[in-house]
């Protein structure tokens, strides 16, 4: 009958157990001593299980199995076209190494530069109203005034979500958003000057690039606005540009503080002599 000797027991191929042959063991004292030493070791602070027959030995290694794996989780097997390549390496390399560079050069600062704190909600904003001209075929020229406005931060913002002129576009697959930053100053220059004149402002008015520059910081920096991604503003910005719509105060949300906001038509003299 044939035996197979597994962690210094016999086991038959009927499953049965038997102490292991004397040929297969420690001889001498010192081997035993030895052997013994060594089980104390093996056994301190780690967990040990026995087993005595052949269904014991696989029902110890399965429950082994089943525990390291949930206890001690692997990356695992991963197909071979995923693994980085090479060169890919050595430029993550590159920019460790760099990265490293950049954060030594930035700790030997002598004087560190404090950020300006962000305007709170309720601070008053001023947004000079500048003049738009625009021809009337052949009758005119129509023009708006120069004007200065004064409301808060807040108060700006749903003219600012609503006229503010961007379109997404997409390269490779990814969404992104870009601003027409000139109609964006028409428009809003525009609606802001309506919201103190009984005019028809549409077209007549804009913001400058710096003004236009300076209310898109703001927003970003309090959450209200994405640099990135389809959708320049974020969720919370669409909702609080509808709730400021349908606040009671947004009628009286702004002030004239210099100039007059007014729409003036010249109209063209044509010559005498102009057949038709």
């Amino acid at each position: 009958m044939a035996r197979v000797r597994f962690g210094g027991f016999g086991i038959k191929n009927d499953g049965s157990s038997r102490p292991p042959p004397v040929s297969k063991s420690e001889e001498t004292s010192a081997g035993k001593k030895r052997l013994s030493d060594f089980i104390t070791e093996a056994e301190d602070s780690r967990l040990r299980k026995t087993w005595t027959t052949l269904d014991g030995l696989k029902l110890a290694v399965r429950e082994a199995l089943d525990h390291a794996k949930a206890t001690k989780h692997r990356v695992g097997w991963v197909r071979g076209d995923t693994v980085a390549s090479l060169e890919t390496l050595e430029e993550l390399n590159l920019v460790r190494k760099e990265n490293e560079r950049i954060r030594e050069a930035l700790g030997t600062l002598a004087v560190e530069v404090p950020l300006p704190n962000i305007p709170a909600v309720s601070d008053p904003l001023e947004i000079d109203l500048l003049p738009v001209s625009v021809q009337n075929g052949f009758s005119g020229t129509s023009s708006g005034s120069q004007a200065r406005i004064k409301g808060t931060w807040i108060a700006v913002f749903p003219i600012f979500f609503g006229n503010l002129k961007w379109q997404s576009n997409d390269w490779n697959g990814e969404y992104f958003h870009s601003v027409d930053d000139e109609e964006s100053c028409v428009a809003i220059g525009s609606a802001l000057a309506g919201e103190v004149a009984a005019v028809d402002t549409s077209g007549m008015f804009k913001i400058s690039k710096g003004t236009l520059d300076r209310l898109s910081s703001y927003y970003i920096e309090v959450g209200l606005m994405a640099t990135e991604g389809e959708n320049p503003f974020t969720e919370t910005a669409q909702k609080v540009a509808r709730r400021h719509r349908i606040s009671d105060d947004a009628s009286s949300a702004f002030t004239l503080s210099g100039g007059e906001v007014q729409v003036s038509t010249t109209q063209r003299e044509l010559p005498d002599d102009i057949p038709f």
